[in-house]
């Protein structure tokens, strides 16, 4: 059984540039207030920048996935945020799997990965009180690879197959 979390993608913020800006420009148009005419243009104004910025990305297809089992085959900036060389154990390496710390150990350790051209699916354990297995996709957009699942197990899995069967994410587009 996973649990899963939906990440935060920004979008709320463009609906709340667009309802602020429109409110604002109603009540200058009721009350002929210049003040409100200001708000509504700064508002409509951070709407047109955060759109311009927005980025494109592609759906999360775990069928086209190739199963690696180090850091090393992720790419450099999907590692660097699980904390590469400093903060997770690469695959089999020695980790805090419990809350009795070796402060010299990191509290997390790869389990395995997969990879293609626009997608990344990582597993690792997180060690301590309340042991678990986390699980994170990732996709390829314009401006970079974004996490955009989170899911955590609770017993790692043997292989790539086995974890994409857990999750439930083989063909459902996400």
């Amino acid at each position: 059984m996973a649990l899963q979390v939906l990440t935060w993608n920004g979008r709320h913020i463009l609906a709340g540039c667009l309802v602020g800006g429109v409110l604002c420009a109603i009540a200058a148009l009721k009350y002929g207030d210049r003040f409100w005419l200001r708000i509504s243009r700064i508002a409509l104004l951070g709407l047109s920048i955060n759109a311009s910025a927005s980025d494109t990305l592609s759906p999360f297809d775990a069928r086209s996935l190739r199963e690696v089992q180090t850091l090393a085959a992720l790419p450099g900036s999907i590692s660097s945020t699980l904390g590469w060389r400093d903060g997770i154990a690469d695959r089999g390496g020695r980790f805090n799997s419990t809350d009795v710390v070796d402060p010299a150990l990191p509290m997390r350790r790869f389990v395995l990965g997969g990879i293609s051209a626009c997608c990344v699916l990582v597993a690792y354990e997180q060690g301590g009180r309340g042991y678990s297995v986390q699980v994170r996709a990732f996709v390829q957009g314009n401006l970079g690879w974004t996490q955009v699942r989170l899911w955590t197990l609770w017993k790692p899995p043997a292989t790539l197959e086995e974890l994409v069967k857990r999750i439930g994410v083989a063909d459902d587009g996400v």
